[in-house]
């Protein structure tokens, strides 16, 4: 079995328990970042273990119906700020990953194969700094290696070894152990059998570690009983949520094409199928369906400045105005490709930007 075997939850067991602290995480959330440059001191001031956990955002995020903060554009503008408020009160760096999204099923399944708990902390820490103080694209095998050696370990034979069937299964059995405990995001802290979400939890994390819990439990019991709605709204009341989960296109060259994407990208080819955090395009065989006109379909990146990188490095034209940024590219086979910044959303037709 590749990486380490995780028990039910423990009892609750009080300061000072020889259980560990465990922690899932994935590498796309700056929180999970913020949180490790803090844990190791907080379990050690409580005589706890560290074991960190990854699983796949993606796979938590879909098993519970949800969708990430990147997804919901309000909310990530506020939670870059929010982050950089707390990155400047803990004096830590962070920065804008080279890409976001991007596919981080590599480095979790480095960070699941077997090592000793140092040598996996290092690593941890190694490629969080990577993506979030050092700009450092970890869906690159070379990327990997480099902060592995790094961190004092064989990083070209782990990351050969991280493309073994037994890493996979390793990474979908602990996502699938993590959904089965209630973890439905990440940073998610699990101890003695209490969960804390997200680095914003830690002050309650730290007075659990204490054992000074302000929770009620008489009170958290009227809680349990279920809930008797009087009202639902009205997406619920008439009709199931939907949203695009994937797209099917003709190729003359399925598993090429795949690849093509995955490569330029950064995401995962599985045949003829390319799959990442949010991403599901599938090709099969027969002639290209956008090949010429405006028809194509889109990538949408986090800033003017992402685009701009994406532009320079296909030789495309910028299309740029205040608040959006685009550049067309064609794959291969000549569909078209969108990759676009729009934080307000679609503009009214014949607009900036408009498509």
């Amino acid at each position: 079995m590749m990486g380490a075997q995780h028990s039910d939850r423990p009892s609750r067991i009080g300061p000072m328990s020889d259980f560990p602290v465990r922690f899932y995480l994935d590498y796309l959330s700056s929180n999970v970042y913020l949180a490790w440059t803090q844990l190791p001191a907080l379990a050690q001031r409580f005589g706890r273990a560290i074991e960190p956990v990854p699983v796949l955002f993606a796979g938590l995020l879909e098993a519970h119906g949800q969708m990430g903060p990147a997804e919901v554009l309000p909310k990530a503008w506020w939670m870059a700020k929010n982050n950089l408020r707390k990155a400047a009160l803990l004096g830590v760096p962070l920065h804008p990953p080279a890409f976001h999204p991007f596919n981080p099923l590599l480095a979790l399944r480095v960070t699941s194969l077997p090592m000793d708990a140092a040598a996996r902390a290092r690593l941890v820490g190694g490629l969080l700094r990577g993506v979030w103080a050092e700009r450092r694209h970890v869906s690159d095998p070379d990327v990997v290696a480099q902060i592995a050696s790094e961190a004092g370990l064989d990083g070209k034979a782990l990351v050969a070894a991280a493309q073994q069937p037994e890493a996979k299964a390793a990474l979908r059995k602990q996502t699938d152990d993590a959904i089965a405990l209630g973890v439905f995001g990440v940073p998610t802290v699990m101890v003695d059998g209490e969960l804390f979400f997200g680095f914003d939890d830690f002050p309650f994390l730290e007075r659990f570690l204490a054992g000074s819990d302000p929770l009620d439990r008489s009170a958290l019991a009227e809680w349990a009983r279920p809930q008797r709605p009087s009202a639902m709204r009205r997406q619920h009341r008439d009709r199931p949520p939907l949203r695009l989960a994937h797209l099917n296109l003709p190729a003359r060259d399925p598993e090429t094409l795949a690849r093509w994407y995955a490569d330029t990208f950064g995401l995962e080819a599985r045949g003829a199928f390319v799959i990442g955090p949010g991403t599901l395009l599938a090709f099969e065989r027969g002639d290209p369906l956008l090949a010429g006109g405006n028809a194509h379909f889109g990538f949408e990146v986090q800033s003017a400045r992402d685009v701009a990188i994406w532009a320079q490095r296909f030789g495309s034209a910028l299309d740029s105005a205040p608040r959006s940024a685009s550049t067309r590219v064609r794959d291969p086979e000549g569909n078209g490709i969108e990759i676009y910044w729009e934080p307000e959303g679609p503009l009214p037709a014949g607009g900036a930007g408009a498509r």
